[in-house]
């Protein structure tokens, strides 16, 4: 399946949460990627979930950046943002079940902390993983790094009964 058509389709599900908080989506895919062995529900959930984190840490008339590169062995997955940033003692713990970063506006509208978990889950039950890249202040990079050649330790079947 083209990574492609998940992206995209992440992004329509995602853009009129982007409309209602004035932030723009923008997509950036590097040509000729290849075609990737996953469950296109369970990719799409994914791509849709750190959408969606970025638009809510986004500031007001901000964007988010979706974009997918090929690596030698993977196709890499990033969503980017201009929000306050994940420290390094909050980046280790996101991804756990129930791990949040606190917003800097105090807001309780953040969820409880379960999506990263099922992003990093969905992920590795495809063979890839996931990781954020942060500076306080200017913003964030999550990734998911997906292999190219398919996985061994989980089949199409297994991904699908994950979350």
């Amino acid at each position: 399946m083209p990574p492609v058509d998940v992206m995209r389709a992440a992004c329509e599900t995602a853009q009129p949460f982007a409309e209602k908080h004035s932030v723009t989506v923008r997509e950036a895919y590097e040509e000729k990627l290849p075609n990737l062995m996953l469950d296109e529900v369970k990719m799409r959930q994914v791509v849709t979930n750190l959408l969606v984190n970025a638009i809510k840490f986004s500031p007001k008339n901000g964007e988010v950046l979706l974009r997918a590169t090929r690596e030698p062995k993977w196709v890499r997955i990033d969503v980017c943002d201009r929000g306050p940033g994940v420290g390094a003692d909050e980046a280790t713990h996101i991804f756990e079940l129930f791990g949040q970063a606190g917003h800097p506006n105090g807001r309780s509208d953040m969820g409880v902390g379960i999506g990263l978990h099922l992003v990093k889950r969905i992920s590795e039950l495809h063979g890839g993983h996931v990781g954020v890249h942060s500076t306080p202040g200017e913003g964030s990079t999550f990734w998911v790094r997906l292999p190219i050649a398919p996985a061994r330790d989980a089949t199409v079947d297994e991904v699908a009964q994950a979350a």
